[in-house]
């Protein structure tokens, strides 16, 4: 058997069965299966020093994530490219999916309005060896505006380059029965 499906299989013999599988639980192991599945990934050391296309690809995904948490929407539209695609598949009212800076913008202003504050407690980063495609694990910690609440919930991005270092794809996946129960109706339980 190759070695990034062994990988997969350690992964899956190393859950605890006689715990109950959240949501987020379930979207960390999809990441690593997936992760196990690609067999030029960087393994060893993740991303840092393995060629010119990691260490420039990495810059531009760290220089996004800087940008979102400080909301500074310009330099965030900068690392995409123009014909660019950002999905949310697993969104609680059906998959969602951005083409181009236009859209991109348009998405990021209204996150911006919704938090007040937002931080990334956690981040984990896998490359492939060539830099072209970036997994990025994120632990979010975010305040709603208006003392409305806190959302802290846990990201997986895949990340897409192209040769000049431009995002083409980002395809986010978070707990979207978490977000369904933080973005309820006013009067909903939280």
């Amino acid at each position: 058997m190759p070695r990034h499906i062994e990988n997969a299989v350690d992964t899956e013999r190393a859950i605890d069965k006689s715990e109950p599988l959240s949501l987020a639980k379930i979207t960390t192991l999809l990441g690593l299966l997936i992760l196990a599945a690609l067999p030029n990934v960087a393994k060893a050391g993740g991303c840092e020093g393995e060629s010119k296309g990691v260490t420039r690809n990495l810059a531009t995904l760290e220089s996004l994530i800087d940008a979102s948490l400080t909301k500074d929407i310009d330099t965030l539209i900068s690392a995409f490219s123009s014909d660019a695609v950002l999905s949310q598949p697993f969104q609680p009212s059906g998959p969602v999916v951005l083409k181009g800076k236009g859209q991109i913008r348009s998405a990021y202003q209204r996150i911006f309005a919704t938090f007040a504050e937002m931080r990334y407690v956690d981040q984990r980063f896998t490359c492939s060896a060539d830099g072209s495609t970036i997994f990025a694990e994120l632990q979010g910690d975010f305040d709603l505006v208006g003392s409305a609440g806190e959302y802290d919930n846990f990201f997986v991005f895949r990340v897409d380059f192209n040769s000049m270092g431009l995002i083409t794809s980002l395809i986010q996946y978070q707990n979207s029965l978490y977000t369904s129960k933080v973005f309820a109706a006013p009067n909903a339980d939280r």
